[in-house]
């Protein structure tokens, strides 16, 4: 798998943890899964397989991100539906992603 295979699909990951949660929950039911840390789990596999495509600024962000992300783990994670539209995390998480989303594509990220 090439790296830039890998880039592409971080992208959409971020872009995926950006969304608002209704748009979060309609992605999740479309693929047919229940439980909000599918989302947490693609962009963790797709920043591993990319990682060393980022610019610096950029990867400091994602990485934040994934810290959080990883704080959240666990079953008793903020990780229902529920939880994507009422769960503090859920809205900084969509904060940094945004943030995140904004810097792809920029060299000096």
């Amino acid at each position: 798998m090439s790296t830039q295979f890998a880039y592409r699909h971080l992208v959409i990951a971020v872009g995926d943890l950006a969304q608002p949660a209704p748009a979060q929950v309609a992605l999740l039911e479309k693929d047919g899964l229940r439980n909000a840390d599918e989302l947490a789990l693609e962009f963790d596999d797709w920043l591993v397989r990319a990682r060393d495509a980022l610019a610096p600024g950029l990867l400091t962000l994602l990485d934040e991100l994934n810290a959080l992300l990883e704080d959240m783990s666990g079953p008793t994670g903020p990780w229902s539906f529920e939880a994507l539209a009422t769960a503090p995390e859920w809205a900084r998480v969509r904060e940094l992603a945004s943030r995140a989303f904004a810097l792809f594509g920029r060299p000096e990220a």
